[in-house]
C-alpha cells in the first residue's frame, strides 16, 4: 500500500480534483429522486410542472457532464500512475548491484515492469472511487431515513449482510492475485532461459521435457487467477443479490406502509428510486476494492525491486599517482555468500601500465569473480583494489569503467543496430543507416 500511495503523491492535485468532480456528480444524482417525489407531489395540485421537470433534466446533465469528466480525469491519472511504477522499475534495474540483477530470472524481472504495474491501473484512482462511493452510499442512506425510517432499517439489514460476507471474500482476492503474479514471473524466467539456450534444448532432446515445466508454470498461474476471478464472481453476485433482495424488501414493506397510510406514495417511489441508487455504490464499493487488492499484491511485487540494493559510491577528490600501476590488487578476498567458500582467497596482482598481462586458469580458478570485482560489478570482503594509485573506494562505479573495456564470453548483441553495438561504449551521432540487428 505504501509504493501505492508513494506512486499517487505526485498527482495528488488531480486525485483532489477528481474526488470534488465525484463528489458533484454524486450529489446531482443523489438529488434527482427528490425532483422525481416533487413532480409526483404536483400531479393533481393544478401547480405548474416546467419548473420540477427542468430541474430534474438539469441534475440529470451536471451528473452526465461532470461523471464524463471526472472518469477521463481518473482514466488518464491511471496510465501516468502505471508509467510512473514503470519508469521506477526500469531506473532501479538500472541502478541496483549486478548481484541482485543476475540472481534472479530475467522473464521474471520483465514481469515487473510490464504485468505488475499494469494492475495499478484500476488500483490507482480505487482510492478516489471508494472515497466517493463511501459518501454517496452514506448520503443516500441519510435521504432514504428522511423519507422513512423502517424501510430504511429494512434496507440496513440487508447491507449488514453483504458487508459481513464481502468482508470474508475480499482478503482472498489479493492473496489469489500475488500468487498469479508470481506464477506469471517464474513462467517468464523459465520461458527466458529456455528460448535462449533452444539449440542445447533442441540437441540434448528436451523440448518434451523442458516444455512441459513451462506449460506447468502456465497452468498453476490459471489457476490462481481463476481462484481470484471465482472469488470476485462471488463479491459482486453477492453484493448484487443483496441489494436486489433489499429492493424487493423495501417493495413489499413500503407498499403495505403505504396502503395502510402511513407513508406517501410519492415518498415510497422516492426511496425505491434511493434503493436502486444504492446499488451504484455498493457497486462502486465492490469494484474499487477489488481493483486495490489487486494493485496491492502488484505493489508488494514492485516492493521487492524498490528493496534491491544499489550501487554506491562516496567519492573523494583525489589525483593519479605518478608511476602507479593501472590496477593493484593487494590481498583480496571474496564470498559470494557470507558462509561460502572463497572464491578468491588473499589474491594479489599488479597490471603495469604497459605490455600486456593474461589471466588463465581452468574452469572455476576465479577468473570472472576478477574481472568483476575489476569492473565493480562486485566489492571485495577484505583487501583493496587501485586504480591508477587511486583507492576503488574513493572513485566512482562510472570513473572506474570508463577507464576499462570489457568484451563479455558469450558477446551478447543489444537492442538497437550493429553501428550502435560497435559504439556502445563510446555512441556518436549516426551518419549512415545501419542495419538493425
Amino acid at each position: 500500500m505504501q509504493i501505492l500511495l508513494r506512486l499517487l503523491r505526485p498527482h495528488l492535485p488531480v486525485l483532489i480534483l477528481g474526488l470534488v468532480l465525484g463528489l458533484i456528480s454524486n450529489a446531482a444524482n443523489l438529488a434527482a429522486p427528490l425532483a422525481t417525489k416533487r413532480i409526483i407531489d404536483t400531479l393533481g395540485t393544478g401547480d405548474a410542472l416546467a419548473g420540477p421537470i427542468t430541474l430534474l433534466l438539469v441534475l440529470v446533465v451536471i451528473g452526465a457532464v461532470i461523471g464524463l469528466w471526472q472518469w477521463i480525469l481518473m482514466g488518464t491519472l491511471a496510465e501516468q500512475v502505471v508509467l510512473d511504477a514503470r519508469l521506477s522499475v526500469i531506473q532501479r534495474y538500472f541502478r541496483a548491484r549486478l548481484a541482485e540483477l543476475t540472481g534472479r530470472p530475467t522473464g521474471e524481472l520483465v514481469t515487473r515492469v510490464t504485468a505488475d504495474p499494469g494492475l495499478l491501473h484500476q488500483a490507482s484512482s480505487s482510492i478516489v472511487g471508494l472515497i466517493n462511493a463511501s459518501l454517496a452510499f452514506i448520503a443516500t442512506l441519510v435521504l432514504m431515513g428522511t423519507l422513512d425510517v423502517v424501510l430504511l432499517l429494512c434496507t440496513l439489514a440487508a447491507v449488514a449482510i453483504v458487508g459481513a460476507v464481502m468482508a470474508v471474500l475480499l482478503p482472498t482476492i489479493s492473496k489469489a492475485q500475488k500468487a498469479a503474479q508470481d506464477a506469471v514471473g517464474d513462467l517468464g524466467g523459465e520461458l527466458e532461459g529456455t528460448l535462449r539456450a533452444m539449440r542445447t534444448v533442441k540437441a540434448s532432446r528436451a523440448e518434451d521435457r523442458q516444455g512441459g515445466r513451462i506449460e506447468a508454470d502456465a497452468r498453476r498461474a490459471a489457476a490462481h487467477n481463476v481462484r481470484a476471478a471465482r472469488r470476485a464472481a462471488w463479491v459482486w453476485t453477492v453484493s448484487w443479490s443483496g441489494v436486489s433482495l433489499a429492493v424487493i424488501a423495501v417493495l413489499g414493506v413500503g407498499a403495505w406502509r403505504a396502503d395502510a397510510g402511513l407513508l406517501e406514495v410519492s415518498s415510497l417511489i422516492a426511496f425505491l428510486l434511493y434503493a436502486f441508487q444504492l446499488m451504484g455504490p455498493i457497486g462502486e464499493l465492490t469494484q474499487n476494492v477489488t481493483a486495490l487488492q489487486s494493485g496491492i499484491a502488484a505493489a508488494r511485487r514492485i516492493s521487492e525491486v524498490y528493496a534491491m540494493e544499489s550501487e554506491t559510491s562516496t567519492p573523494t577528490p583525489g589525483s593519479r599517482v605518478p608511476d602507479a600501476p593501472v590496477l593493484a590488487v593487494r590481498n583480496v578476498t571474496l564470498r559470494y555468500t557470507e558462509e561460502g567458500p572463497a572464491a578468491l582467497d588473499d589474491v594479489s596482482l599488479t597490471i603495469p601500465s604497459r605490455g600486456h598481462t593474461a589471466v588463465v586458469g581452468p574452469s572455476g580458478a576465479g577468473k570472472t569473480s576478477l574481472f568483476s570485482l575489476l569492473l565493480r560489478f562486485l566489492d571485495p570482503g577484505s583487501g583493496e583494489i587501485t586504480l591508477h594509485g587511486r583507492p576503488y573506494r574513493s572513485l566512482t562505479h562510472s570513473e572506474i569503467r570508463g577507464e576499462l573495456a570489457y568484451v563479455e564470453q558469450e558477446a551478447p548483441v543489444v537492442p538497437g543496430t550493429i553501428r550502435e553495438n560497435i559504439l556502445f561504449s563510446h555512441p556518436r551521432p549516426p551518419t549512415a543507416n545501419w542495419r538493425r540487428c
